[in-house]
């Protein structure tokens, strides 16, 4: 649908009011599951989580009867997840990146908040697990950092070290192959440490 293309666009922008109206007219144009999640994501970027939890459930619940691919249900299971962690609500957030995983099993977005949820609440064992499988499946480099903070946790700092220097070589790697938009993820890391 190409307002739902032109929403995003916009939120890529930071321009949320027209993002929420391109989504709007999608939603009048086609209603169901991809303009309820779009939706649902502008809610929670306005600061309507409770909005956003309420309208990623139904678009979800709409899906259920749409024979739409498996890797999109997961997708908006891991968003609702990620909702509910912003809440502070674990439980549910961990219940949401199950469903998700077991949408669609090696879903790497799944693993990495299923493992925040793990390392929120102190299961460093778990989390480095998690995040070990989701670098198999996608070595994104932030998630190399995650992983060297939850080895620090764990009383590992030549791991945590090692893994650091993957995530800024995986970030130059980014930078060489003009893969934009990472460098504020190393510019924290840089500031944390």
């Amino acid at each position: 649908i190409p307002y739902g293309v032109l929403g995003d666009a916009y939120i890529e922008l930071g321009m949320y009011d027209e993002a929420e109206r391109a989504y709007l007219t999608a939603s009048m144009i086609a209603p169901g599951f991809f303009s309820g999640t779009r939706i649902a994501q502008i809610k929670d970027l306005k600061g309507d989580t409770k909005g956003a939890i309420e309208l990623m459930n139904n678009s979800i619940q709409l899906a259920s009867g749409q024979n739409l691919p498996a890797e999109n249900i997961a997708w908006a299971k891991v968003m609702l997840g990620s909702f509910y962690f912003k809440t502070g609500d674990l439980e549910k957030a961990e219940k949401s990146y199950e469903e998700a995983l077991q949408s669609f099993n090696n879903h790497y977005l799944a693993m990495e908040h299923l493992a925040d949820v793990y390392t929120a609440r102190g299961d460093y064992e778990k989390a480095a697990a998690l995040y070990e499988r989701a670098l198999e499946l996608n070595p994104k480099p932030h998630y190399y950092l995650k992983l060297g903070e939850v080895y620090e946790k764990l009383g590992r700092p030549a791991k945590s070290k090692e893994l650091y220097g993957k995530a800024e070589a995986r970030y130059k790697e980014y930078a060489e192959s003009g893969i934009k938009g990472h460098s504020r993820e190393l510019v924290l890391f840089y500031a944390d440490k």
